[in-house]
Parts: structure tokens; C-alpha cells; sequence
């Protein structure tokens, strides 16, 4: 108790360790940013942009001089560089992907990222397809850097459901042990673990096609082991009508806070998250 009320008291006065920002203000302050030994479930159907949502938070991560591990099941690493190009080019992805009708002040803007990406801090791991290798990999990185005074911040899985067998029999438990396993390693490593989940086809038959809970994908221990879980939703997917940049992350769950709706913006040119301005208007029925 002692060692808590004088972490509370570093707090206070802002001598204790920084709070780790999503990069996005209005989920900071429903989450109180990424703190240690913490699961985030982030989920949603196909498309409604949960790689690019993590890839926010994780380029947030490392903007603020904290390590991130990136495990990524079903993107390769050169995929996921495109699109981090993208964004810091500020070019449109498939300009990105095609170099093709691509003036010279966008080929300079591209050209001018090379050589400059800090070395170190972010990592891709597109190899990893077991929770083993999984949990080796992140224990010999967190390791490392320990070593050289770095701190992990967050380490990224996409996505739960195409992690190998753990020696279980049957999908829902194999998931099932993976997401135990999960929470032990944001414990072991000392960070928040982001794990993207796919949802089943359940809110496909609803009228309101908000995520639920059940709909996770053979959610039975997901739901339980998850300190947060949250889902991306974009009603452009279904009406094309509605601006493909309004976006919900919907907070069904979170053990220590608030649940609700808080309002985001997708930029689909970059594959990128941002804060819905103004941001203290785009937090709804949290409770």
C-alpha cells in the first residue's frame, strides 16, 4: 500500500514515469493512456479499420520515445511500411503502393523520410505465428531494451484469431489460452498489450450493427481476460451515405473506467486515426 500511495504522490507532482498517450485525447482521458500490465481488445468487422487504429496508437507510442513491438499475422512487414510511409509522406496510400502519377514534390516528400526513421524503437515481427514464438520474441526484445534504458510502451498483436494452436484442442480454446497468455505478458513485460480481434457475423443481421460483446469471435475467455475492450465501427461500411471519416470506438468493457462511445476521425488517404474535433464534445454516454 505504501509503494502505491507514493506512486500516487509521484503522480501528482509529476515526478513519476509519463503517461504513455494514444495519441488521441479523447481516448487518453476515457482510458487514462496505456499503462502497464493492461490488455486492450480492440475489435470490429472486416474493413472498419483496426490495423490502421493500432497503427496510430503504436506510431503515438514511439513519437513519445517508448519502444513498440508489432506482431502482425496477417499483413507482411513491407505492407505495414507502406503504410507508415504513407502517413509520414502524406501521400496517398495507393499513390504509395503503384509510384505511379507521382509528381516531384511528392517523390521529394518521400525521399526525404529515408535515413531518418529513428532506428530502435518500433519493431515488426511478420514471422510470428504461435503464441510461443510470440511471447519468446517480446521477452528477447523487452530484454534488449531494458539493456539500453528504452521502455516498452506497447506491444501490438494482429490479430488473435490467427495465432497457432497452443497445444489446446479446438479454436475457441486455442483463443481462449492465447488470450490468457496475453495478460500474463502485459503483466511480465510491464506494458499495455494491444490484441486485434475479429468479430463474428452476428451484428450483420441487426439493424443497429454496433459490435456487442458476443460478437466477439469465440470470445469466451476474450472477454474475460481483456482489461479493456473496445470496437472500431464506421457506418460507411454499410452506407456509403455517411463519410467514410466518421468512426466510433465503442467501449464495452473496461474494468477500472468509463464505457462508451468516443467519436474519431479516419483518414482514409493515409490509413490513419485522429481526434474528432472538438474533442471534448466527442465523448458520448460514458459512464
Amino acid at each position: 500500500m505504501d509503494s502505491v500511495i507514493d506512486a500516487f504522490a509521484e503522480r501528482r507532482l509529476g515526478l513519476g514515469p509519463p503517461e504513455i498517450s494514444t495519441g488521441l485525447r479523447a481516448l487518453d482521458r476515457a482510458i487514462i493512456g496505456l499503462r502497464p500490465g493492461r490488455v486492450m481488445v480492440l475489435a470490429g468487422r472486416p474493413s472498419m479499420g483496426k490495423s490502421a487504429l493500432a497503427d496510430s496508437i503504436r506510431r503515438a507510442v514511439v513519437g513519445q520515445g517508448h519502444a513498440a513491438l508489432q506482431f502482425s499475422l496477417e499483413m507482411g512487414a513491407d505492407e505495414i511500411l507502406e503504410r507508415e510511409l504513407a502517413f509520414r509522406s502524406q501521400m496517398n496510400l495507393r499513390k504509395v503502393m503503384c509510384a505511379k502519377e507521382v509528381t516531384d514534390e511528392e517523390c521529394g516528400r518521400v525521399m526525404a523520410i529515408k535515413g531518418t526513421v529513428t532506428k530502435g524503437l518500433w519493431s515488426v515481427y511478420d514471422t510470428c505465428f504461435s503464441m510461443v514464438e510470440i511471447q519468446r520474441k517480446a521477452r528477447v526484445a523487452a530484454k534488449r531494451l531494458r539493456s539500453e534504458g528504452t521502455r516498452l510502451g506497447l506491444v501490438v498483436i494482429d490479430y488473435l484469431q490467427l495465432i497457432g494452436d497452443v497445444g489446446t484442442e479446438g479454436r475457441q480454446q486455442s483463443v481462449s489460452a492465447c488470450s490468457r497468455i496475453t495478460k500474463l505478458m502485459s503483466k511480465e513485460l510491464g506494458c499495455t498489450v494491444l490484441v486485434l480481434s475479429q468479430l463474428n457475423r452476428s451484428c450483420e443481421y441487426r439493424d443497429d450493427k454496433r459490435p456487442l460483446m458476443s460478437d466477439l469471435r469465440e470470445s469466451g475467455a476474450i472477454e474475460q481476460d481483456a482489461d479493456i475492450v473496445a470496437f472500431v465501427y464506421r457506418e460507411h461500411v454499410y452506407n456509403q451515405a455517411v463519410s467514410p471519416e466518421d468512426c466510433e470506438l465503442i467501449l464495452r468493457k473496461q474494468r477500472s473506467g468509463p464505457i462508451g462511445t468516443i467519436r474519431l476521425r479516419f483518414n482514409p488517404k493515409f490509413v490513419s486515426f485522429e481526434d474528432a474535433p472538438p474533442v471534448v464534445q466527442q465523448m458520448e454516454n460514458l459512464q
